[in-house]
């Protein structure tokens, strides 16, 4: 059955290169200069969708247009936003995918094999109304935003090959952000809609073993003062070991930096970095693991390749293993 999943997964991103080799400028039917390219879309209902799109500027030198539409799928909804303007919706340049309260890997499964959309889309949930994202928002802004926050490990950034990837997993869950009162955060989404929102601090932590960050600036308690890590070329992996029933899964993080005050040294700061990194891992791994019961964070992965007979023995259990594993983290700051 795994092996299907993968099989399928990557059957559906395989899909993307057809039409790009079948679409050539000599025989599109439709001229550029007749089509409307959709930056993002936000899609809502729980049964019959509703969605909101974002065009690329039109030719008043607008930035951006917004139009919305009803049908019975996805697809018909999409047409019925096209009946708004006068140019053909062409949905291959789509950027960003806010998803409502639907069943997320249906909705993204269609997208990728049908639309012909790329596996590196960005997707954001929301838990009222994934229009008013779009509708509300510069989608290009809000891109930006998500990938700087992403960069210095704030939120991680999640594409639709992330998202499904995660949802194929046993628990059907997946790590995503959220938008809620002008807010970006992380929240926990299962098929069928959302199971929690991460504080901060578990964000972070989820950025650290998720291998998001790109740069960042990482307080550190020394001493009663503050003392700032500039963190840079942030490396991270999952193993686990299995020792009769007993599983360790050990988190590596790797990751260069500089001391922003000359009065201290990497190596005088380099054990309470390891520590603060270490509790914000654990934070991450509390909610998500212990308290939501979920596995963002590739731990079934690492199980399988670890041991696939005791993995297959033991996966129609997988809620239980999953919570009887012990977590390890080693941290090394590169000098």
């Amino acid at each position: 059955m795994q092996k299907y999943k993968k099989l399928r997964l990557k059957a559906l991103c395989l899909t993307l290169s057809l039409p790009l080799i079948l679409s050539g400028c000599n025989n599109s039917a439709i001229e550029v200069r007749d089509r409307a390219f959709i930056q993002a879309i936000g899609i809502d209902g729980e049964e019959n969708p509703s969605v909101v799109v974002s065009i690329f500027g039109n030719d008043d030198n607008e930035d951006y247009s917004i139009y919305g539409g009803e049908g019975k799928t996805i697809f018909e909804a999409i047409a019925d936003a096209e009946t708004k303007q006068d140019k053909n919706l062409f949905i291959g340049h789509i950027e960003l995918i806010a998803l409502g309260k639907r069943n997320l890997r249906e909705d993204l499964e269609i997208l990728l094999s049908n639309s012909h959309i790329s596996p590196s889309c960005t997707v954001v949930y929301s838990d009222i109304n994934a229009g008013e994202i779009i509708s509300d928002k510069n989608s290009w802004e809000l891109l930006e935003t998500i990938k700087i926050k992403s960069k210095n490990g704030y939120i991680s950034r999640k594409s639709v090959i992330n998202v499904l990837d995660d949802l194929l997993g046993s628990d059907k869950a997946a790590a995503i952000p959220i938008i809620e009162d002008d807010e970006i955060n992380m929240a926990i989404i299962g098929e069928n809609g959302l199971k929690g929102i991460l504080t901060k601090t578990e964000s972070q932590g989820l950025s650290w073993l998720s291998e998001s960050i790109k740069t960042l600036t990482l307080p550190i308690e020394m001493e009663n003062e503050i003392i700032n890590l500039r963190v840079e070329s942030v490396k991270s992996r999952v193993t686990s070991a299995i020792d009769g029933n007993k599983i360790t899964t050990t988190f590596y993080i790797s990751f260069t930096g500089d001391v922003l005050e000359k009065n201290y040294t990497l190596e005088q700061i380099s054990e309470s970095a390891q520590q603060t990194i270490t509790s914000l891992c654990q934070s991450a791994v509390q909610r998500t693991v212990h308290s939501l019961n979920v596995d963002v964070l590739n731990i079934e992965k690492s199980i399988k390749a670890a041991d696939y007979n005791f993995y297959i023995e033991n996966k129609d259990n997988w809620s239980e293993m999953l919570k009887s594993v012990n977590f390890k983290y080693e941290i090394e700051l590169l000098k």
